[in-house]
């Protein structure tokens, strides 16, 4: 399936928006997903269409939902979890898991 222009360019700028939200480079963006920093540069400029694989790759490097790259939903409450998440250490995330289970149980 090919991307209108129109689409392409939307999700092009929601990746970039998302980045620069956090302050992060697009060399950053790039080594983390394994593509070159042209490539990456040009899936932002529009130029170039991310495979779905790529668009996933992109949303876990940058730790917010595919959705919010597709539709530039604003910043929900969960891809600020998914995002300071990110940011630990396994050993650390593990712990937040235990507390998130046990809060969500409670919450059920």
């Amino acid at each position: 399936m090919t991307l209108s222009p129109t689409r392409l360019m939307e999700i092009s700028r929601n990746i970039q928006s998302a980045r620069l939200k956090q302050r992060r480079t697009a060399e950053d963006i790039a080594e983390k997903i394994g593509v070159t920093v042209s490539y990456y540069c040009q899936i932002e400029a529009g130029s170039k269409s991310p495979s779905l694989e790529t668009l996933i790759n992109i949303a876990d490097a940058l730790h917010v939902s595919v959705e919010s790259l597709i539709y530039g939903a604003p910043s929900s409450a969960r891809d600020n979890i998914l995002h300071m998440i990110g940011q630990l250490s396994d050993e650390d995330a593990e712990k937040v898991e235990h507390v998130l289970r046990t809060v969500i149980e409670t919450l059920l």
